[in-house]
């Protein structure tokens, strides 16, 4: 075993910095990372980094932090006196936040965060939060988007109402109603062969967006489905949404899309395309596919039958 060679006092700097190099290894520092170490490599869990990625993902848990504490304006008053107001944000009755109120909180003017960095941090994968625009909005301006917590369970009092029940003849119709549900839900909602309200809630909610950040989407034609449905109604919500209190049959889903690329199209028109796949089905539904010993075992079971055929056709042939 070789002895430790320590280095002498005179040489470490009283002022601070990096010690001299090891004398058993050289050449490297003795604190700190090596001169090599470039912008993009490898972190200490082995996994590829960069500083763009990273910078997404801490403005992703920045965002997610502050909309697991926010709470809706009719309970803001019953919040910690002790607490600054500043300190929370406010959602409407179905947990959404205005993404202009979110930009002025102190925790995203410190990162300096701007609207281009919710929307890229919301296009990610691991986004746990969903953002969407309103009808009608500037696609431009903070004010036109609404930011909600995935899986945030929407309250169940009844949604406050705007204007009159739509119709097919409507100047304001969406062309798409979108019902957002989970990989773990869907299967549930197929099997049950309609989208029915949640127990205890007055209204089935929908997004009037042209797209979803959500697991699966439900698509549903709305002037098709007031033709062939004219029992249900639909009619705007004061947060920009869509609601209806009746059951949407699976008759009317014109497409159900998966968000994940190996999903896709579930459903067209009706008609079942494909299933979630199984390891979907789990909690939290990100999964991935495993290459386990049954698996395996299974393989080598059928490899063995092919092996034992071709042989038996060997000898017939011979």
């Amino acid at each position: 075993m070789a002895a430790a060679v320590l280095n002498p006092l005179s040489t470490i700097n009283p002022n601070g910095g990096i010690l001299p190099a090891s004398a058993l290894t050289q050449h490297v520092p003795r604190h700190g990372r090596s001169r090599g170490m470039s912008m993009k490599g490898k972190s200490a869990k082995g996994r590829n980094y960069s500083i763009v990625e990273d910078s997404d993902v801490t403005v992703a848990k920045a965002i997610s932090f502050l909309l697991k504490r926010a709470v809706k304006a009719d309970e803001a008053g019953s919040v910690d006196e002790e607490n600054d107001e500043n300190d929370y944000l406010i959602a409407d009755a179905e947990g959404w936040v205005s993404v202009a109120d979110l930009l002025q909180h102190p925790n995203m003017t410190e990162l300096l965060v701007n609207l281009e960095d919710v929307q890229q941090a919301a296009a990610s994968t691991r986004a746990r939060f969903a953002l969407r625009q309103k009808p009608d909005t500037d696609a431009e301006r903070a004010d036109s988007y609404q930011v909600r917590q995935n899986g945030k369970r929407t309250s169940l009092q009844a949604p406050v109402l705007e204007g009159t029940p739509l119709t097919k003849d409507s100047a304001n119709l969406p062309e798409y109603a979108v019902y957002e549900t989970t990989y773990q839900a869907y299967p549930l909602i197929l099997a049950f062969g309609s989208i029915k309200r949640a127990d205890g809630a007055t209204h089935s909610p929908f997004s009037a967006a042209n797209a979803t950040d959500a697991d699966v989407g439900i698509w549903v034609h709305l002037r098709t489905a007031m033709k062939q449905a004219p029992e249900i109604t639909w009619q705007f919500t004061t947060t920009g949404g869509l609601v209806t209190s009746e059951a949407v049959p699976r008759c009317l889903w014109k497409k159900v899309v998966g968000r994940r690329q190996d999903v896709g199209l579930l459903l067209e028109d009706g008609e079942v395309r494909k299933e979630v796949p199984t390891y979907l089905r789990g909690k939290g539904g990100k999964g991935k596919a495993k290459r386990g010993k049954g698996m395996l075992r299974q393989e080598g079971q059928e490899g063995r039958v092919a092996s034992e055929s071709s042989d038996s056709n060997n000898e017939e042939e011979m």
